[in-house]
């Protein structure tokens, strides 16, 4: 999950904070808890105390089950009498949401789910009680209905909290493991429609205006929306309901992007602000010359600020660059020293507002490019088109560059079509100076939207490829977990890096590593596994930590083209070594000891050929694999892995997660422009930290 502590954060240089906050109708934050001790408690108010006719309302999404998971609840004395409980129980050996009351005399009352509580997915849960019947709803249905006619509850209220439980099913004191989301708490029993409006088909709904079957928004008594309302990164939860009942979190529980829907399309919360001096958004999209349209908001002031590049020469730069106030005074499109047009001066390029841009670049007739500013097309001023033809791009897009100059100001909603726009869809793009929602993009960063703030990465939310380990081939950055006896010391074995991305496979500068478990200085070798400069695979053994023999395939991995895709493997079964691309193997067995291998103390180390340090790889890789046997299947293996690393299911920036086989994985860096990092192939990263901000065009 994306998340951060709930405390108050230093001031962010450069950041424009404002008082906008997203519509009540939709989340943008939830609150996460480790299910150890971390809870909100939101005071003992006495119109908290619900009453005999109550409802209680909560999205929850579940990590594990080792304990209760209450989304809230309430004791008369401490450890004692539950006013009203909403999370998980034990249920003939399984967890399942329960909506739970207990009489002064002890007696229970709870409605119970038919299923298990589901880990891993946000779950809408309301418990109700009509002063007749209790009854549990989960996404909107009825599930169970429990009579209770004879309950009489206490009078007076000792703590009710998110995320704990003083008085649980189970056990007093049990905390939530995993994340919750606007809870709220009515003194009234909502009738099935109205719950189901409240669950609103999975997208948090404003629980303080009457809205069609919800007609409940007076009897609302509290309503924590974990975010909105007030600033994240502050210890209060707000009671948006207006009745005072704010919490407090404890022990710092974490802040989370992650919520049961994501951002409207239509609504934008951040932008990216850059100093003009050396900040800029670096991508991997749209690094072949093409007639492209590009769409943007922007916020400038100064002279000679460049919006996008797609070439790294000194000055200006070369190739597909868009310039405002170039020269002091008109933008530019700049696709050669001799292949340039520019438009009549307009002050949306300096006027210090927000204003939407799109630049349709025709690279083969450059005269018929074309600008808008807020849906206006504007006229052509002077060109220059005697070189006759663009330049080829020499790099992929970068965003708030050119050359050797940044881009002062700030942007946001950055796209990037195939082909000319038509007037109508840049009219819609426009949407009368409000950001749209984008349909038919090739690519689209939001500049916020779709990842944590104060990340790294700048989302590519037309991306569709999955998540991998993107490395910069610089020394010491590189992925990797400690060292375990499983991990080296076998006989048989096979080892498999998956989904692996080079843009030459043929003939890489230098040799590509991997994978590795080895390390020269202090004879703590085991194992590598590398590309060669040759284009083979190149696999060195260690059996007594001292030696290296060195096993190479008979013929190159046959990648069809550069920047390719491909899964690799190696295995040593017997005394053979043979060799895979995509579960085909290549070339013939070569022949090996069947001497067990080091047991190294070094960790397993993904992206590096040895050391750490030596032969960094420049690509990616999505998965890599340890068996300490030869796998009888190479395409689709049924052995259960020592160790197994997948990163395309890792939340992206994150510098650790936890490995399906078990261990903990660290991303390690350096400080760089482009650090290993854990993305979607074309996802910006942010070079040299360029500030988020909450000025934004709507």
């Amino acid at each position: 999950m994306n998340t951060r502590q709930a405390t108050r954060p230093a001031t962010r240089s450069g950041c424009a904070e404002t008082s906008r906050r997203a519509p009540p109708e939709f989340s943008y934050h939830s609150l996460s808890f480790d299910g150890v001790d971390q809870y909100v408690d939101c005071g003992t108010n006495s119109s908290l105390l619900l009453g005999r006719t109550m409802t209680v309302s909560g999205w929850a999404k579940i990590d594990s089950h080792t304990g209760e998971n209450p989304i809230i609840g309430a004791t008369k004395t401490s450890g004692m009498d539950a006013l009203y409980y909403l999370g998980t129980r034990v249920k003939a050996s399984d967890k399942v949401w329960t909506f739970w009351r207990e009489d002064e005399d002890g007696t229970d009352y709870n409605a119970d789910s038919a299923a298990v509580a589901a880990t891993g997915e946000w779950t809408h849960v309301v418990g109700t009680d009509d002063g007749t019947n209790i009854k549990l709803y989960i996404n909107g249905v009825l599930t169970d209905t429990t009579a209770a006619s004879g309950l009489t509850v206490p009078d007076t209220l000792n703590s009710a909290y998110l995320g704990r439980a003083e008085e649980g099913w189970d056990a007093a004191n049990s905390y939530l493991e995993g994340d919750i989301d606007e809870v709220a708490v009515w003194n009234a029993a909502l009738d099935a429609d109205a719950v189901t409006a409240v669950y609103n088909s999975g997208a948090p709904n404003n629980l303080n205006q009457d809205n069609g079957d919800y007609t409940n928004s007076g009897d609302l008594q509290g309503w924590w929306r974990m975010g909105e309302g007030n600033d994240p990164g502050y210890y209060l939860i707000s009671d948006a309901s207006g009745n005072g009942n704010d919490g407090t979190t404890q022990n710092e529980p974490a802040w989370s992007n992650d919520t049961p829907q994501r951002w409207p399309q239509n609504f934008s919360y951040y932008g990216i602000e850059f100093n003009g001096v050396d900040q800029y958004v670096a991508t991997t999209a749209d690094d072949t010359l093409a007639t492209k349209s590009y769409s943007f908001w922007a916020k400038a002031t100064g002279m000679s600020n460049p919006i996008f590049t797609h070439g790294e020469a000194s000055g200006w730069g070369i190739g597909g660059a868009l310039i405002f106030n170039f020269a002091g005074s008109v933008p530019i499109l700049y696709m050669k020293t001799d292949y340039w047009v520019k438009w009549d001066d307009n002050a949306a390029q300096d006027d210090d507002a927000w204003h939407h841009h799109v630049f349709y670049v025709e690279h083969d007739d450059i005269l018929n490019s074309k600008w808008y500013v807020d849906g206006v097309l504007q006229d052509i001023y002077l060109s220059n088109v005697s070189g006759g033809s663009a330049d080829a791009y020499t790099t992929a897009l970068q965003i708030g560059r050119s050359g050797t100059y940044e881009f002062d100001g700030e942007l946001d909603e950055f796209a990037v079509f195939d082909g000319e726009l038509t007037s109508a869809q840049v009219t819609a793009l426009y949407n009368g100076g409000k950001p749209a929602a984008i349909a038919g993009a090739e690519h689209w960063w939001r500049m916020g939207e779709g990842n944590t703030v104060d990340g790294a990465l700048v989302t590519d939310l037309a991306a569709t490829d999955s998540n991998a380990l993107y490395l910069p081939g610089v020394a010491s950055n590189y992925a990797s977990v400690p060292d375990a006896a499983d991990l080296d010391g076998f006989g048989d074995f096979t080892f498999e890096a998956k989904g692996v991305t080079f843009a030459d496979w043929t003939s890489p500068a230098t040799d590509q590593g991997l994978m590795s478990k080895y390390k020269t200085s202090t004879n703590e070798r085991a194992w590598r596994l590398s590309l060669r400069t040759d284009g083979k695979l190149h696999l060195v053994l260690s059996f007594d930590g001292s030696g290296s023999p060195a096993y190479l395939s008979t013929t190159t991995t046959g990648m069809p083209s550069d920047g390719a895709t491909a899964d690799i493997m190696v295995m040593r079964t017997g005394e053979d070594i043979r060799f895979y691309v995509n579960g085909v193997k290549i070339g013939d067995d070569v022949t090996v000891v069947t001497t067990a291998l080091k047991n190294s103390t070094e960790p397993v180390v993904i992206g590096a050929g040895y050391n750490t340090t030596t032969n960094p790889m420049t690509g990616s890789i999505q998965r890599a694999r340890v068996w300490n046997s030869a796998v009888a299947n190479q395409t689709t293996p049924t052995e259960t892995p020592v160790l197994d690393m997948d990163f395309t299911l890792a939340d992206k920036g994150t510098s650790s997660f936890t490995a399906t086989s078990g261990q903990t994985v660290t991303v390690n860096t350096t400080s760089i422009a482009d650090p290993a990092v854990i993305r979607q192939a074309t996802d910006g990263v942010n070079v040299n930290s360029p500030a988020w901000t909450k000025n934004t065009p709507s």
